[in-house]
């Protein structure tokens, strides 16, 4: 979607800076999405909906179709839904054809705003990235210069609204029309009628995460359980030196960079709702043998010395790297085919993913 100039642009002068709205005009027909196919995923469990009503109500589902459009019809409703792409082969192949300029490790998911009659989710801010896709009718956006904390929000409201919103510029989105918006950036957009927006986030950790996840899984590796210290300081009223010392060179070696890379690898593949990747039977692997991911599988790798390491849904594999080209297909095309010169360790790992259901076997079954 983004390539050439527009892209530059983007990185060099809006890039956690400003709001830009990009006058892609795409055609989004090839990718068809309407409101009532979003609504017949919200009864299922699992799937994370939220519908903000009229009289300013926050409800979370499942919910039951009928309940749900009847609420949904009324003026100043709307559904929110994430995760779509888990959903619709169509959302999917929209972010392979035109987000391809967004690492597959760094896109957290998409989030479909919807409503049938004038609406709106009331004036916001977001703690990532987000690009604002009109899909379907046309939303004003309006948007303030300040960065927002969380000490911004209105304390009576669940919604996590803002309790001072002071609009310095608008924006009318149409269909195809794509908006980028930095984080903490205060904004309001209004449907006047029918709309489908797709809000598409970026996976960026804050500090909080950082820590409390990183710390989790150094916990998740670890095997040794006994004490850090072995002296007893018999004299030393003050925490000595020595003592702090030892618990700092302990940190940084916890902190490796192979720590890091594993954990950065399997924060980015990490699945929101893991029930949606059902199990399956094993084939035998041929150079005819095609394989499709999932909807909701996630992957990414990471060169490590000679070894490609691949993570899925939060595993990680150590491959070699002759498995780099179907590594690199299977996260760009959401295919690939087995290759001759894959490693018994890439085949393992084929046979895993198989099985699991992170990816099928879509050609060459026997």
């Amino acid at each position: 979607m983004l390539s050439g100039l527009p892209l530059k642009d983007l990185k060099q002068q809006a890039w956690r800076r400003e709001v830009a709205k990009f006058d892609l005009s795409l055609d989004l027909t090839k990718f068809s999405l309407s409101i009532e196919e979003i609504i017949s995923i919200t009864d299922r469990e699992g799937v994370d909906a939220r519908l903000i009503t009229n009289a300013a109500e926050l409800l979370f589902g499942p919910f039951v179709g009928r309940d749900i459009r009847s609420k949904l019809l009324a003026k100043e409703s709307i559904l929110l839904v994430q995760g779509l792409e888990q959903y619709f082969k169509s959302v999917r192949r929209l972010i392979l054809s035109h987000f391809d300029f967004i690492p597959a490790w760094q896109l957290d998911d998409v989030m479909g705003s919807v409503n049938y009659n004038p609406a709106s989710c009331g004036a916001h801010f977001d703690q990532y990235d987000v690009f604002l896709l009109q899909h379907t009718g046309e939303k004003k956006w309006y948007f303030d210069e300040t960065v927002h904390c969380d000490d911004d929000l209105d304390e009576n409201s669940e919604i996590r609204l803002l309790k001072n919103f002071s609009p310095s510029s608008e924006i009318i989105a149409r269909e195809g029309d794509l908006i980028y918006v930095p984080p903490g950036v205060g904004h309001h957009g209004l449907a006047e009628g029918e709309s489908i927006t797709l809000s598409v986030g970026i996976r960026n950790p804050t500090p909080i995460e950082i820590l409390g996840d990183f710390s989790s899984f150094l916990m998740s590796e670890l095997s040794n359980q006994s004490p850090l210290s072995s002296e007893l300081f018999s004299e030393e009223d003050e925490i000595p030196d020595k003592f702090i010392k030892e618990i700092k060179n302990y940190l940084v070696s916890a902190c490796s960079t192979e720590n890091i890379e594993d954990w950065v690898g399997s924060y980015s593949t990490n699945l929101k709702e893991p029930s949606l990747i059902e199990p399956a039977d094993i084939h035998s692997l041929s150079s005819k043998s095609l394989f499709s991911a999932s909807l909701t599988s996630r992957f990414a790798y990471k060169i490590r010395g000679d070894k490609a390491l691949f993570f899925v849904n939060g595993d990680k594999y150590a491959l070699n790297r002759s498995d780099l080209n179907w590594i690199d297909a299977l996260i760009k095309n959401r295919e690939c085919r087995y290759e001759a010169n894959t490693s018994s360790a890439g085949k393992s790992c084929i046979e895993e993913m198989l099985s699991s259901g992170a990816i099928t076997l879509t050609e060459g079954k026997h």
